[in-house]
């Protein structure tokens, strides 16, 4: 008989236990949590494959930001993309898409995605006086949609430039296919609150005279020329550079917030 009873008992508690329980999560639990927590970021990174990624770059590309294709590998594209967005909404700038970055990416409001521009194919005389020695810009490929950016040495007829640190000169390398190159190639220079259209080689040159940045892992300097640009060797108008210019300046371009 008490056997019964202690077993009636039990089976009270355990029944009014799991009502508690119920009551706790499915009334008190404010509505939309469940989800949340049911989704989870992982952290994408440099190397990072699968569809997970295919979503990180998708998001990107429809916020503004330059992914040249949705294929589901974090490359070192991506990982330029993932930084102008951190950069563009206060984010901490590493590279890496977790947790914040996925949820800020996943809500971006409609005012927070990159504006295009026009890119204005501006005078080397007038590109002179705004881009001055020491100053860092960004420098787009069209083609690709890499970034790096770039410091001026000095130039007086174009405007000569080494990469910031060693990871902009190894975009320098992949927008040249893994090696330096004469190649010319249309780029949008981004000097302060402008997209201006230029035309950049990618060979490292002139490695007799002192840059002001020594760890970049570049020997020298590249080129950068504007419409009306001139070679120094022999102060001609390089046609090449200024058909890639014109190329550039057809194009509407997001404008990345800088700091």
């Amino acid at each position: 008989m008490k056997c019964s009873n202690i077993y009636k008992n039990l089976s009270g508690y355990l029944l009014i236990s799991t009502l508690i329980l119920f009551v706790v999560f499915n009334v008190f639990t404010p509505a939309g949590t469940s989800s949340l927590q049911a989704e989870s970021f992982p952290l994408l990174r440099r190397g990072s494959e699968g569809p997970q990624v295919e979503k990180l770059q998708s998001k990107l590309r429809g916020s503004g930001f330059k992914v040249s294709g949705e294929d589901g590998y974090f490359g070192l594209q991506t990982e330029i993309a993932v930084k102008q967005f951190q950069q563009h909404l206060d984010l901490m700038v590493d590279g890496l898409a977790g947790e914040e970055t996925l949820s800020t990416l996943k809500s971006v409001q409609e005012d927070k995605i990159v504006p295009l521009r026009q890119v204005e194919p501006a005078a080397w005389s007038e590109v002179n006086e705004i881009f001055n020695r020491t100053d860092v810009v960004l420098v787009t490929d069209i083609e690709s949609g890499l970034s790096l950016r770039v410091s001026r040495i000095y130039g007086t007829n174009h405007a000569d430039v080494e990469p910031v640190k060693p990871e902009d000169a190894e975009v320098l390398r992949k927008i040249f296919g893994g090696e330096w190159s004469w190649e010319r190639r249309p780029v949008v220079v981004q000097i302060q609150d402008r997209l201006l259209a230029g035309s950049i080689t990618g060979m490292p040159h002139g490695e007799n005279v002192n840059g002001h940045i020594t760890d970049n892992n570049f020997a020298g300097h590249f080129d950068i020329h504007f419409r009306g640009s001139r070679r120094h060797k022999d102060n001609a108008v390089d046609e090449q550079h200024q058909n890639k210019i014109e190329k550039a300046a057809e194009k509407k371009w997001p404008l990345f917030r800088q700091k």
